[in-house]
């Protein structure tokens, strides 16, 4: 997988209006990240957010939501448009927002993805 742009703005739950979608720019690849000491990976990709290149980091949730419908590969989600929502989870201990991504235009299905496995 190619590397996603390092530095760059990241997209968060809190700069979303109910409707907002982007356009998909990169494929996504994982990420290494250190959070209160602690090293976790995300899965990330670029994104054209009203006009603006942002970093956007894809739940679980969103990439089961998304390879049914874009494919399993992400080079194959390049140029497909996503809805987002900003939607409250648990995580690390305490309630916080995320962003939950969907593909515009079709409908997930409930068969395994490879990060299942």
């Amino acid at each position: 997988m190619a590397k996603v742009p390092t530095g760059g703005k990241w997209l968060k739950a809190s700069d979303l209006k109910p409707g907002d979608s982007v356009k998909i720019l990169t494929e996504a690849d994982w990420e290494e990240s250190t959070y209160k000491g602690e090293v976790h990976n995300q899965f990330v990709c670029e994104v054209d957010y009203k006009g603006e290149k942002r970093k956007l980091k894809l739940t679980m949730a969103s990439c089961k939501e998304i390879a049914p419908v874009y494919g399993e590969d992400s080079k194959e989600w390049i140029g497909k448009m996503l809805n987002l929502e900003s939607v409250k989870v648990m995580a690390g201990g305490g309630m916080k927002y995320s962003i939950f991504a969907t593909p515009i235009g079709g409908v997930a299905s409930d068969e395994e993805v490879p990060w299942d496995k």
